[in-house]
């Protein structure tokens, strides 16, 4: 395991071609372009065809640039092909994930509908929340 880190590692710095500890997505697009990165990608199982989406997917943090940390962390995630174990795991996020998004709607929902009810209610000439 640890010398796939090290060739993950080594394959991040090659990436990094401003030397900067970074990978953005127009390094990524370039270093996949080099027949030699991309047979390492394939080494690891990695469909590199959607440079933008496994950009996406490595970057954890949503920054637009990939740590090498990140780098060494989801490719070491998408080494080879999902098992059900996965995708079971995936759909179970996705579920709660929905639940808690039903949540949020329906409790903004009441927040809104008691600010309404506030805003019209006898006496209040319109302006209860601004006295």
């Amino acid at each position: 395991k640890k010398e796939k880190v090290e060739a993950i590692s080594q394959l991040f710095d090659e990436m990094d071609t401003g030397n900067d500890g970074l990978v953005s997505l127009e390094e990524m697009s370039n270093a996949l372009a080099n027949d030699a990165i991309a047979a390492q990608f394939a080494h690891y199982e990695i469909d590199v065809e959607k440079a933008g989406v496994l950009f996406h997917v490595l970057d954890a943090d949503g920054n637009s640039t990939i740590t090498k940390d990140e780098f060494v962390t989801g490719l070491a995630k998408l080494h080879g092909s999902a098992n059900a174990t996965d995708v079971a795991d995936l759909l179970l996020n996705e579920k709660k994930m929905s639940c808690q998004i039903d949540s949020l709607r329906d409790y903004i929902a009441q927040r809104i509908d008691s600010l309404q009810d506030r805003l019209v209610a006898p006496g209040s000439h319109g302006g209860a929340l601004y006295k």
